[in-house]
């Protein structure tokens, strides 16, 4: 499952199908758009024509990374956290999706895909 990438603008795509399958609100959706930022950034990446890993050992030491850097740079623990959290989360669907075909313009992913409505991490993580 390694080498997994995917760009800025499939990221987004993905936070907007999530967001209306799975109903989240608008400002959830700007938490984890704003997550695709601290990730690329925190990778010394261009959102604009480069493509970051969303695999699951690449995801967690992003995470890692993101987390270390955010309280580098000034950032409360708490919010270094949510950054890393946020980062966990959609990486994890974005893998799955990619995983799963929902790129296909055909594909039934949302419906077919279980828990992805979750939001503990751990049980994303777990899920086939």
């Amino acid at each position: 499952m390694e080498g997994i990438r995917l760009s800025a603008a499939e990221l987004v795509r993905v936070i907007e199908e999530a967001g209306l399958s799975l109903g989240w609100s608008r400002s959830y959706q700007s938490v984890l758009a704003t997550a695709v930022g601290v990730a690329f950034r925190t990778s010394g990446l261009n959102e604009e024509v480069d493509q970051i890993a969303v695999d699951p050992a690449a995801t967690e030491e992003l995470a890692n990374q993101i987390a270390e850097t955010s309280i580098a740079l000034g950032h409360a623990p708490r919010t270094a956290g949510a950054y890393a959290a946020s980062w966990r989360r959609l990486a994890t669907i974005a893998c799955k999706w990619k995983l799963g075909g929902g790129h296909d313009p055909n594909s039934r992913f949302w419906e077919d895909t279980p828990d992805l409505g979750d939001k503990r991490t751990r049980r994303l993580g777990k899920t086939d």
